[in-house]
Order: structure tokens, then C-alpha cells, then sequence
């Protein structure tokens, strides 16, 4: 898109120009890192064509005032690299980077993290604890590479769609700081104009994420880790949902188990589920304990013709209370459903797997 200049009554329409090679690029970031940044963000230049054991040459590295290491691949969006190469990179570059230790990405680059730190230090006083600007970001920049923490920017002068696609996907599905930036180069009577762009930026995508799923309730946490600490291994819960967790005995197939489910803030409901189709050959093994009492005498299970047998208990009830319920409807259930489910596969009438 060509930019307007005007000075006076004296307009100029200056359209889109080119640079004439990589290196152009890399020349002028190098030489005006702020137009990487964000508003009111401090970044120093390091050092160029950086050698990473395992990844390669990195085209250039900067270092922000909090610390955090910033990688740069420089392409034009004539190269192919831009949209078939440039991702498996800076992730290369990134693990390669993050292995080193503050002292080892120092010695690197011949001592410029030290002389970028010292840059953007230098009008900083040392805070009443004696700490320098300096050593805190120092201490900054080796806690970022022990946490694999690293911004990574890809710069062009335009940025093809298929590699923008690429961009919005790790933004949003990932905890990568990824941005892609591009910076535009304008030839007018006056001199050459760039205008940087964020074309993809983590903060901003994140926002615009679908929310995070329900939390689980802590209560809820706590009878499923009650229930987990007390039972065998193969008889323990499964699954991740913020209200359900599943105990699938081993020998049995899919469609049945045992369940803690929370369906409102008041309740947990412990129970044996099953497929509504075997309900009918199931009554004649589990009808029988409808009224049964559990958990320490605050529950009676319940038998629903549907397709189910369940105890309904309180939330408030201690987790291990409500846990005992679980290992109760087991004891009772477990060897009685396994017997139906062997009776069944001797008659070639064995439930499905699927």
C-alpha cells in the first residue's frame, strides 16, 4: 500500500519499494531495533549471524530491557524459505539457544549481551538493595534461557498468506512468542520511509482465544484424589474432565465403568453406568441392590431402570466419605458385572468393545 507525504501545500504519493537483498533488511533492524518492539519497549542489538550449535546461523539477536532473548529471521517474501522453511528455524534456533547458559551465550557472541545489557542500563541507578539495573537484567536473561523463554520474529518485507495462516495457528495454540512482522520500504524525493507492521502477535491473539474450559471444583479434586490414594492401580480414575472421572476395570469393554460425576455445585453422584441396550439382561444382576446402603451409612445406592446404579451424596461430606461410597458400589458390583460379562461371552452374546 503507497504512503501520502505531506509538507505544506507539497504532497508526495510514495509507492512500495523493495530491498534488494536479505541483508538490507538485517542492516537496517540492526541499525533501528525499535521497529520490532512495542510502544515504549527497550530493545538492544547483540549481534548478528550468530552461530548456534545444532540450528545454524541465526540472522540477528537482540536483547529486551526485561531480560528476554529475541531471535530475527530476515526473509524477503520473494524467497520460497518465507513460507516452506522459516517455522522449522526459529524453532531450531530457539531449543539451540535456551540450552545455553547466560556466561555461554555472552562468550557467543565475543561479549555483546554484556555491551547490549550495559546499553540499555546505562542510565539506570542501583536500587537501594545494591542490586545495578544491570545485574538485574543480566540475572533476567539467564532465567528467561533456563525457562525457555525466547521471543521469536520473522521479518519481511510482506508476509504471504500460507505463512500468516502458520503464524495465527502457534499464536493462538501454543505458549511460543511468536510474531511475524513486516517492514515496508518507501523511496521518496526526501529519503527512504519503513513502516513496521505486527501482521501476528501472541498477546493480542490470545485474546481473541475461545475461553479456557471450567475449572474443576477444588472439592471435586479432592473425593477423586481421596478415591485415587486408597485404590489399586488398575482401579484408580481416568480422564481429565472438570466434572467426571471415570474407573474402567481392565478385563471390562467400552460402555461400562464407574463414574464420579458433579452435575451441580451441591452434588457428587457416584455410579455404575452402562449402555441403555443392556439394561434389561443387567436388572436381573443389579436391581437387587436398590437401597443398598454406602459410604459410612449416608447413602443408599439407587437403581435407575435407564441405566444406571448411583448413590447421590451431599458435596459437603468428607472427600474420604464420599470416596468409601466408590470403593463400596466396586466391592459390591465389580465381581457380579465381571460374572455377566463372562456368562455373555461363553453364549457368543458378549457386549462390543466399541
Amino acid at each position: 500500500m503507497p504512503i501520502l507525504i505531506r509538507n505544506g501545500s507539497v504532497t508526495e504519493v510514495v509507492p512500495v519499494g523493495s530491498f534488494s537483498n536479505e541483508d538490507e533488511l538485517e542492516r537496517l533492524l540492526e541499525k533501528h531495533p525499535e521497529l520490532l518492539g512495542e510502544e515504549g519497549e527497550s530493545i538492544a542489538f547483540v549481534a548478528r549471524q550468530v552461530h548456534l550449535p545444532q540450528a545454524g546461523e541465526l540472522d540477528l539477536l537482540f536483547v529486551n530491557s526485561d531480560g528476554l532473548p529475541i531471535v530475527v529471521e530476515t526473509k524477503r517474501s520473494m524467497n520460497p524459505g518465507a513460507r516452506r522453511q522459516v517455522i522449522g528455524q526459529v524453532i531450531d534456533y530457539l531449543a539451540s539457544l535456551t540450552d545455553l547458559t547466560v556466561d555461554e551465550l555472552n562468550l557467543l557472541v565475543h561479549g555483546n549481551l554484556k555491551n547490549a545489557i550495559a546499553k540499555l542500563t546505562e542510565e539506570a541507578e542501583t536500587d537501594e538493595a545494591g542490586e545495578s539495573e544491570f545485574d538485574r537484567v543480566w540475572q533476567a536473561v539467564g532465567a528467561n534461557l533456563r525457562a525457555g523463554q525466547a521471543r521469536l520474529v520473522v521479518a519481511l518485507d510482506e508476509a504471504p498468506s500460507s505463512l500468516e495462516k502458520i503464524f495465527h495457528f502457534l499464536a493462538r495454540r501454543s505458549h511460543l512468542d511468536v510474531r511475524l512482522v513486516t517492514v515496508q520500504k518507501h523511496t521518496s524525493k526526501v529519503g527512504d520511509v519503513f513502516v513496521p507492521r505486527t501482521v501476528v502477535n501472541p498477546e493480542t491473539e490470545r485474546d481473541a482465544s475461545p475461553p479456557p474450559p471450567p475449572q474443576s471444583d477444588p472439592r471435586f479434586l479432592a473425593i477423586v484424589k481421596a478415591y485415587d490414594d486408597g485404590a489399586p492401580p488398575d482401579l484408580r480414575t481416568t480422564g481429565i474432565g472438570s466434572s467426571a472421572r471415570w474407573v474402567r476395570p481392565g478385563e471390562w469393554p467400552d460402555g461400562i465403568g464407574y463414574n464420579f460425576w458433579q452435575p451441580n455445585k451441591n452434588m457428587i453422584a457416584v455410579q455404575l453406568e452402562f449402555r441403555p441396550r443392556w439394561r434389561e439382561s443387567m436388572a436381573g444382576c443389579l436391581a437387587g441392590l436398590d437401597g443398598r446402603e454406602v459410604a459410612d451409612h449416608n447413602g443408599r445406592l439407587s437403581w435407575h431402570p435407564k441405566h444406571k446404579l448411583r448413590v447421590e451424596l451431599p458435596i459437603t461430606l468428607p472427600p474420604e466419605t464420599i470416596a468409601q461410597a466408590m470403593h463400596d458400589l466396586i466391592e459390591m458390583t465389580k465381581d457380579v458385572v465381571t460374572n455377566w460379562l463372562n456368562g455373555t461371552r461363553r453364549s457368543g452374546d458378549a457386549p462390543d468393545a466399541g
